[in-house]
């Protein structure tokens, strides 16, 4: 059924593809048990990073089913993806804030780009993050390279404990990339980009006192020059919200700590955006096209980062396709 193709098969392109993605998952459920694993994650991390598994090795043999479809089949494809995607836009899209949405599928996004990541050094590889060498974070799937391959151990880390007169309502990781979202409300996407990738570990405390909903957060830095960066983007973070919300900011050594309370419902203060989430994003499309096209994950991971670094890329004046090309020739030395 999913083989067949033109006038011989039964079923449209666009199913045949999507029973790929489904019999992928289910396979790699019965090997690995990715379903039970995932509801019996500890935290918000094991959770996403077991999802960035499942999902995107699923939609990366997805993605290669379509790469060879014959061109037919390819226009019958796209024709009905558009159309589905259409339907997904007015039902979701407009609706949903772009946040949420990015939370929800920044694990199915980044997946695809850590297995085409590994595939490029060795499949068995894939094996082994499913099995004996998971990723312990989404920053390990979000840069494989860097700190998967290379491994970034997480830093020790304590939850907040709240105040003594506050009743504590959950404790839960943030996460590199809820991290990224909040600092991207204070800088530049590019800056906020830098600074969350120096994410070592955190914990944060939600608590309600004198009938405000309040949360702290601890986040350990891999080092100082990146707690350098994140103190920034924690200060920037912090004079962009409302005065009612009571925003801190601490530091010591490589330890961060901020706090924020629920400003209410008609305040005014800056969330983050879709082109801030497009731009995260981006650069893990960006890393998974030059490891397919390059074969060398480590050199499209220099490229990458370094240019997502440099540019927001709604600026059109900017060339920074051209600037590519030096990035390349500097990454090709270092790695």
């Amino acid at each position: 059924m999913v083989n067949a193709a033109g006038e011989v098969a039964l079923l449209p392109a666009l199913v045949r593809a999507e029973l790929t993605l489904r019999l992928t998952q289910a396979l790699d459920d019965q090997l690995f048990h990715t379903t039970e694993r995932a509801s019996e994650a500890a935290t918000s991390q094991d959770y996403q990073v077991m999802l960035a598994l499942a999902l995107g090795h699923a939609i990366w043999v997805h993605d290669r089913y379509v790469e060879q479809l014959s061109d037919d089949d390819i226009d019958e494809y796209y024709t009905a993806d558009d159309a589905r995607w259409e339907e997904y836009s007015a039902g979701v899209i407009a609706e949903v804030p772009a946040s949420y949405r990015a939370i929800r599928v920044v694990a199915q996004r980044l997946g695809p780009m850590f297995i085409e990541a590994l595939s490029e050094e060795g499949r068995e590889l894939v094996e082994h993050a499913f099995t004996n060498d998971l990723p312990a974070a989404l920053d390990q799937v979000s840069l494989p390279a860097g700190k998967y391959l290379r491994r970034d151990r997480l830093e020790a880390v304590t939850a907040p404990p709240g105040p003594l007169a506050a009743e504590v309502e959950l404790s839960n990781q943030m996460g590199p990339f809820g991290l990224y979202l909040l600092l991207s409300t204070g800088q530049p996407a590019t800056d906020a980009l830098t600074a969350a990738d120096g994410w070592g570990n955190d914990r944060y405390t939600a608590y309600v006192l004198d009938g405000r909903v309040c949360v702290d957060v601890h986040v350990v830095a891999d080092s100082r020059d990146d707690a350098d960066r994140l103190e920034n983007g924690f200060n920037a973070w912090a004079r962009a919200r409302p005065p009612v919300a009571d925003a801190l900011v601490a530091r010591r050594g490589t330890d961060l700590y901020a706090t924020a309370c629920d400003p209410g419902a008609d305040a005014d203060q800056p969330v983050p955006t879709a082109e801030a989430i497009d731009h995260y994003l981006g650069r893990a499309q960006e890393i998974e096209w030059r490891s397919d096209y390059s074969g060398n994950p480590a050199l499209a991971e220099c490229v990458a980062v370094t240019l997502y670094a440099s540019y927001l890329f709604d600026d059109e004046s900017s060339d920074y396709w051209t600037a590519a090309d030096g990035i390349e020739q500097d990454c090709l030395d270092a790695v």
